[in-house]
């Protein structure tokens, strides 16, 4: 090979080099700009959730992954991809009258659009944020028991089976007469419902978690597309 052809070559690999880093930043401009125009509601608990964790609703978009493919393959971002059997570990989430939950082993698996701001098995508890369909959801480990946002309500996995005499009475009681944590006392939380989990004979109870507006950190975008020349590329 002489160096005509060495050198056509490296000019070759350069370019493409420079297109994959145009396109990669590119691709993050777009998923942030389509962020910032669609996802408008989080919750309180979410935002305690983000607090609890040393963070601030900014730190978590920012750490929300571009998902491989897009926008090519947009799809529907979920929080939760599948549920597991909830098993038992320790405890911290206290139960009324002194008595704990036993716990939950595994961790849900996480969609695509999920930011694992805290990995399964770190000693500070799981903690993860999606953005799904226009909410900023979140799911966290609270010591022993698993709470999640959705769409307007709470949800908190136990991993012990309740007495049915009592789980009868809970709807419509503030769920700081259940359980007792920073993040959920004192909130005005109200339970709606208790149900047995899908997979084992815990206990999901479901509790109010009204949605309040919210913005994320990218309103700059909006302006400089407005700004582009039309058919003009990223910056």
């Amino acid at each position: 090979m002489n160096d005509a052809s060495v050198n056509s070559r490296l000019v070759a690999e350069n370019a493409i080099d420079r297109f994959r880093d145009f396109e990669a930043m590119e691709r993050n401009r777009l998923y942030r700009l389509h962020l910032q125009t669609t996802v408008n509601k989080v919750s309180q608990l979410a935002t305690d959730l983000a607090g609890h964790g040393g963070l601030t609703l900014c730190d978590v978009a920012h750490r929300l992954p571009l998902p491989d493919a897009w926008p090519w393959r947009i799809g529907e971002g979920r929080i939760m991809v599948t549920s597991r059997r909830w098993r038992p570990i320790g405890s911290a989430v206290r139960l009324k009258g002194g008595v704990s939950s036993s716990g939950l082993r595994s961790w849900p698996r996480l969609g695509p659009f999920a930011a694992n701001i805290r990995p399964y098995g770190d000693d500070n508890g799981e903690l993860a944020f999606a953005a799904v369909d226009d909410v900023l959801e979140a799911v966290a480990r609270l010591g022993s028991c698993i709470v999640q946002t959705f769409r307007g309500s709470g949800r908190l996995l136990l991993s012990e089976t309740l007495p049915e005499t009592f789980v009868v009475t809970l709807p419509g009681r503030p769920l700081d007469e259940l359980v007792q944590h920073p993040v959920l006392s004192g909130r005005g939380y109200v339970i709606v419902d208790v149900e047995k989990a899908e997979y084992d004979q815990a206990h999901v109870v479901t509790f109010t978690n009204e949605l309040r507006p919210y913005t994320m950190p990218w309103a700059q975008l909006i302006d400089q597309e407005i700004e582009r020349p039309l058919g003009s590329a990223g910056a």
